[in-house]
């Protein structure tokens, strides 16, 4: 915290007071260095959103590689905090512009769908998860 003030005077630091979900609605831009819980709450509530990761810190299954594409091409994800830095600059003025635009919903909608649970299809997935489970459990107990 104080280093930060240190190197940006004037900065305004969240005291963490508030829920995320609380400010998510009145942010203009949010970058983090994770494409875990935060990020997926910035796209469920539809706050524009950048992430950086360096390759060495992102490890991929491959069935996730197309995924993570999509957010290199619409340039969500980033591979340094330079690069997203210097992507949220050109941005800040207008981010909702860039974020309603075809490649950042296709992602976001990608994303919301795979990673959060937001498809719709929630239900029976659980129903899917919850019953192959059981199957697996009837099974051991049988052996």
């Amino acid at each position: 915290r104080e280093r930060l003030l240190a190197a940006c005077p004037g900065v305004a630091l969240d005291d963490g007071s508030r829920r995320l979900t609380e400010l998510l609605p009145s942010l203009r831009l949010v970058a983090m260095d994770c494409l875990e819980t935060t990020f997926l709450e910035c796209l469920a509530a539809d706050t524009p959103a950048l992430a950086f990761l360096g390759e060495r810190f992102l490890k991929v299954r491959p069935s996730a590689q197309a995924d993570v594409e999509l957010l290199r091409e619409a340039g969500i994800l980033h591979a340094s905090p330079e690069a997203a830095a210097a992507r949220a600059s050109a941005l800040y003025e207008d981010p909702q512009a860039w974020w309603k635009s075809a490649p950042v919903r296709r992602a976001r909608e990608r994303w919301l769908g795979r990673y959060a649970g937001c498809s719709g299809e929630w239900p029976a997935a659980w129903r899917d998860l919850l019953l192959g489970a059981a199957s697996r459990a009837r099974e051991a107990a049988a052996r």
